[in-house]
């Protein structure tokens, strides 16, 4: 087993076993999953960055330290571990074997200063946690929700198949898109807003800032009770409104 940084302590809580839901990782099957916690004596210096093979990424507020439950997905039971390798999140085994890292829940008090989440299939959500710095969340197929995230610097939040809901946020620059799905906006003040979807409607309420961009292109756009100094609005099938 790799020797763990010092400022971390691993604990395990109870394992799962899964033999019908197990995944495969580069042709491997990985039938077996446990479940473990990380607790962050601090938080990496340049941001944590969080990539799961398959499934949800969650951060909520937490008392204390920084705690990672983080579902590993492995050959056999308890053959892999999880670790944090330069403010990254790993699952690694004593022989190299193939594993992966599956679902992870982030409980922390804020703020921290930045944060990337990334699952191949899941939902990824961030509810009332300060971040700073930069925020970017991302799935191949699921939906990303940000609700009382702060005032992070940078948003970056893409999804190629779900909606994209995002809720009392202050930043200077937000990047939302999904490819098949809703981008659902309330509560943002930002500097700059560049919001889009292939196929699903872009709303916008209740917000502000100095410059928005928002586009689908098979779908609504709707502006309501919302003011930017410069507006582009734009459907390729569909409507655009303002009111």
């Amino acid at each position: 087993m790799r020797t763990l940084l010092p400022v971390l302590c691993l604990s395990f809580s109870a394992c799962h076993i899964g033999l019908n839901d197990d995944i495969r990782v580069d042709g491997v099957r990985l039938p077996a999953k446990h479940e473990e916690t990380l607790t962050l004596a601090s938080w990496p210096a340049g941001g944590l960055v969080i990539e799961a093979h398959v499934g949800d990424l969650r951060v909520e507020p937490g008392t204390g330290p920084a705690t990672l439950t983080v579902l590993v997905h492995e050959r056999t039971l308890g053959e892999a571990h999880a670790h944090i390798e330069d403010g990254r999140l790993v699952a690694r085994t004593a022989d190299g074997a193939t594993c992966a890292i599956g679902r992870v829940v982030l409980r922390a008090e804020g703020p921290l200063d930045g944060l990337t989440l990334a699952t191949g299939m899941g939902d990824v959500e961030v509810h009332s946690v300060r971040i700073q710095g930069r925020l970017s969340l991302a799935t191949g197929m699921g939906d990303i929700e940000v609700h009382g995230a702060g005032a992070p610097d940078s948003v970056e939040l893409s999804t190629g198949m779900g909606d994209v809901a995002v809720e009392t946020l202050a930043c200077k620059r937000i990047e939302a898109s999904s490819g098949m799905g809703d981008v659902d906006v309330s509560g943002l003040d930002a500097g700059e807003a560049v919001l889009s979807s292939g196929m699903g409607d872009v709303d916008v309420r209740s917000s502000k800032g100095e410059r928005i961009q928002a586009e689908t292109g098979l779908g609504d756009v709707d502006l309501v009770s919302s003011t930017f100094a410069d507006r582009h609005l734009d459907s390729g099938l569909g409507r655009v409104r303002e009111h």
